[in-house]
């Protein structure tokens, strides 16, 4: 195909090209409806939309020809008048050619993007299922993880009732605690529904008090639990030395341990950490035996405060027969005719008997006594008036043998005189070892 066509291109002449590479021109947006063209055999540049019937018949060859000078922009080229009719052709033409290369266009990409969409959802379901897969592997692999590092707990050493005792169920929901303690009285073992892994800090405080009415027993512990199930073998002691079985105040409080437990119960708003308190016995056996044993412990205890008490009451029989001694041998030394005389066998007869017995009531040790007595206070104190009692009756044992010495002869009058005055000292000193053995008989009738 013969090349023979110039184009005018930023005011420059492009060419020669052939009517085919003109229409490529053409058809890739390089030249447009307007650009001037010019071939030979024209008179002057023309725009591309007037010849353009003409550049895509033409097809014969035309020797090669020097083309005239580009028209300067500045001014007007000087085009042939183009009939109307022709110029609405070429523009209808034109319009219908690029409307169906912009539905071919349209059509081309929706073909494109249509596999392109589909791409692009399928990935982003996929994506989302492999980061719903891997965070529940995460969560997996923590509980698995968790689990599997915790090693079961057996209670051992101990009795079928303590056993019993832990592994009792409560229909209330609420978070409870079962303790008991092992036959050597050295390892706690408890048992909670919290059937999941936890950290559990417990305050034991002992309830029985020792004879000073003091607390006897408090220790702190702390425990891992596994299942639900606890172990307290290491203890540190606020008050003692040693665990004592009887019954104890606790309180516990257990905070969740394992990371998949936390996490979620945190995403689900439930709690994480537990209280608990409540009264519990810490015995080797049943409680029903420690029970009855601790009632044998206080009948016993009992018993020996009667026995204390009855022993006072002896003393102060004891003191109203030394009384009766002393006033017996009185009265028969008042016989005798000389005061002086009578006052030595009166101090004889008293040290050989009453005078003895009434010395070792009076040294007794009362403060000593009853050291291990619960009663003791009580009993010390009623001790303190039998005391003061057994002295009144020796000082007057001691008066009665000066009242002899100072009388050198004793006449019946005199013997009268005499015999009056200790029977009333008698009768004062009996009324009031009589009331003090009052106050000892209530004390007995209150322990019954």
């Amino acid at each position: 195909m013969t090349k023979k066509w110039f184009v005018a291109i930023s005011g420059k002449n492009e060419g020669p090209f052939t009517s085919a590479e003109l229409s490529d021109l053409f058809m890739k947006g390089d030249i447009d409806a307007y650009t001037l063209v010019w071939r030979k055999g024209l008179s002057k540049w023309q725009p591309f939309l007037s010849l353009k019937k003409e550049i895509e018949s033409t097809s014969s060859p035309a020797p090669a020809v020097v083309p005239p000078p580009v028209p300067v922009p500045a001014q007007e080229p000087e085009l042939p008048e183009i009939p109307h009719s022709e110029i609405y052709e070429v523009e209808d033409e034109v319009e219908a050619r690029a409307e169906v290369e912009v539905e071919a266009k349209i059509e081309i990409e929706e073909e494109t993007l249509e596999p392109e969409a589909q791409n692009l959802k399928t990935p982003s379901i996929v994506g989302g299922v492999l980061f719903f897969v891997t965070v529940m592997f995460t969560f997996l692999t923590i509980y698995l993880f968790s689990y599997g590092a915790s090693k079961e707990l057996t209670f051992r050493n101990l009795s079928l009732n303590v056993l019993n005792n832990i592994s009792k169920k409560y229909t209330d929901s609420k978070f409870y605690v079962n303790f008991g303690i092992d036959k050597n009285l050295e390892t706690v073992f408890a048992k909670s529904n919290l059937n999941k892994d936890a950290v559990y800090e417990v305050l034991f405080t002992a309830l029985t008090r020792d004879e000073e009415n003091q607390i006897q027993s408090i220790f702190y512990s702390k425990a891992q639990s596994i299942d639900g199930k606890l172990k307290f073998d290491e203890f540190d002691f606020i008050v003692g030395q040693e665990i004592l079985q009887g019954e104890y105040e606790i309180k516990v409080e257990a905070r969740l341990s394992n990371t998949f437990d936390l996490l979620l119960n945190h995403i689900f708003g439930r709690p994480y950490e537990f209280f608990f308190k409540d009264k519990t016995f810490l015995v080797k056996d049943s409680v029903e035996k420690f029970q009855e044993e601790i009632k044998k412990i206080q009948l016993n205890r009992i018993i020996k405060e009667k026995e204390n008490f009855e022993e006072l009451l002896e003393k102060i029989n004891t003191l109203k027969s030394i009384l009766s001694s002393i006033s017996l041998n009185y009265f028969q030394t008042l016989e005798y005719k000389f005061g002086r005389y009578a006052a030595k066998q009166f101090a004889a007869k008293y040290a050989s008997g009453a005078g003895s017995i009434l010395q070792n009531i009076i040294v007794t040790d009362y403060k000593n006594a009853f050291k291990i007595s619960k009663e003791r206070v009580k009993l010390q104190g009623l001790s303190e008036e039998i005391l003061s009692q057994s002295k009144e009756i020796s000082s007057l044992s001691a008066d009665l043998i000066k009242s002899l010495e100072a009388n050198r002869r004793l006449n019946n009058k005199l013997r009268a005189s005499l015999k009056t005055e200790l029977e009333s000292k008698k009768e004062q000193v009996v009324s009031e070892l009589d009331a003090l053995s009052q106050k000892i008989k209530k004390e007995i009738e209150s322990l019954n």
